[in-house]
């Protein structure tokens, strides 16, 4: 019998993340939350398409369902190494939660929120 390293393929392993929510899947459960979105995407979009382009509306629905699931996926694989952040946690706390990207002395980048009216900030040393 053959053995096999699959010490790589663990390593790549896809990881799923919601940051919003919190959530963090890794392994298979990807893929089932991708079909489960998929699936809701399609028939969430698909119901109301077919009323007004008749059965060809759940084939556009499912059609963009499946391509903007992709775009997520590449998103979300993509990893910032500078950060230790994904693309869609970096576009979540930049455009979402209006954080600001800012490098301290070490060149490390933080998110910061911001400043807020009736918050006193002091400066720490």
């Amino acid at each position: 019998m053959a053995s096999y390293n699959y010490t790589i393929a663990e390593e790549y392993k896809s990881k799923f993340v919601i940051p919003y929510i919190g959530l963090e899947f890794s392994g298979w459960t990807s893929l089932v939350t991708a079909i489960l979105g998929i699936l809701t995407i399609g028939l969430g979009l698909g119901f109301p398409l077919s009323l007004i382009l008749g059965t060809n509306g759940f084939f556009i629905s499912f059609g963009l369902a499946v391509t903007s699931s992709f775009i997520f996926v590449a998103y979300n694989n993509e990893m910032n190494n500078e950060t230790g952040t994904t693309k869609v946690q970096e576009i979540f706390y930049l455009r979402i939660k209006q954080y600001r990207k800012v490098y301290d002395r070490n060149g490390i980048p933080r998110y910061l929120q911001k400043k807020k009216k009736g918050v006193l900030y002091s400066a720490r040393r």
